[in-house]
């Protein structure tokens, strides 16, 4: 099951905001964003981020503000 993460991304005082569902979702929103490769490695640091937690990449500040389990996760736990 897949966790639902939201991220800030800022540069230059713009803030664009993220929703990533997994690892390789979070690899194609940033190269769209950053218009740069982004390596397994340096996604893995993103989605490994916890609350409050935030990192730099190709100039950009990504800070994580909030993971919530899926849906189908959320009705499995019930």
């Amino acid at each position: 099951m897949s966790k639902i993460a939201k991220y800030n991304v800022t540069k230059d005082g713009k803030v664009q905001h993220l929703t990533i569902t997994d690892f390789n979702d979070c690899r194609v929103q940033l190269m769209a964003l950053m218009k740069k490769v982004i390596s397994q490695q340096q996604a893995r640091r993103v989605t490994q981020l916890l609350v409050g937690q935030f990192t730099m990449l190709h100039g950009y500040k990504i800070s994580c503000r909030g993971k919530n389990p899926s849906f189908n996760e959320m009705r499995n736990n019930v």
